[in-house]
């Protein structure tokens, strides 16, 4: 037989398992039916106004003409290539600072032939307590020949040069030479057709 402890020991789990039981019950999730939601339909039609005459009465009615088509030419990658390395090459060639830390043509070595590179050498500018420096900035370029081992772009510039508070700017033009080495394109040569 059970001892009064035991019986209201096992009459307090009961309830307490009775109740855990009830509130799961209570508190289990239903399941809910899927609610299907239709998206209101709105059928949108696209018309491009057309206009009932031609062109040229739209034009002389409202006194104004229509700008001409130009066809799109699509440049030859090897021209393109050719061009920016001679615009690249050209500013940072002809800009420089005698403030300035570091030389202005270091980073452009790679892009020249060894003979270039000795001929940028002797063009280093020195470091002075009055201050001089040009802007150089490639206003146009063409290549004028292309080979397999050789090619020139044409290029047309405008420097900006500050020396003792004054300011002058002028328009340049001239000619970047290149010659092929290793496969790569390096610049051989730049050539002003304005004199210095």
């Amino acid at each position: 037989m059970m001892t009064l402890r035991q019986r209201l020991s096992l009459i307090i789990g009961v309830v307490i398992i009775g109740i855990i039981i009830l509130l799961l019950l209570v508190f289990r999730e239903k399941p809910q039916p899927e609610q299907v939601i239709e998206p209101d339909v709105v059928e949108v039609e696209e018309t491009i106004p057309v206009p009932d005459y031609p062109l040229e009465d739209f034009e002389e009615e409202l006194g104004i003409q229509a700008a001409p088509v130009k066809e799109v030419v699509k440049e030859d990658p090897g021209s393109l290539y050719l061009r920016q390395i001679a615009r690249i090459f050209t500013e940072r060639f002809g800009t420089y600072s005698t403030h300035n830390e570091t030389n202005n043509t270091d980073d452009i070595f790679s892009m020249a032939t060894d003979s270039m590179v000795a001929y940028m050498k002797t063009q280093e500018v020195t470091r002075t307590k009055t201050y001089t420096g040009a802007t150089l900035r490639v206003i146009s370029s063409s290549v004028s020949l292309l080979s397999e081992d050789a090619a020139e772009v044409e290029v047309a510039a405008q420097e900006i040069v500050r020396k003792n508070g004054t300011q002058n700017t002028r328009q340049k033009e001239g000619v970047v030479k290149f010659v092929k080495q290793n496969g790569d394109w390096r610049v051989n040569g730049l050539y002003w057709n304005t004199i210095e």
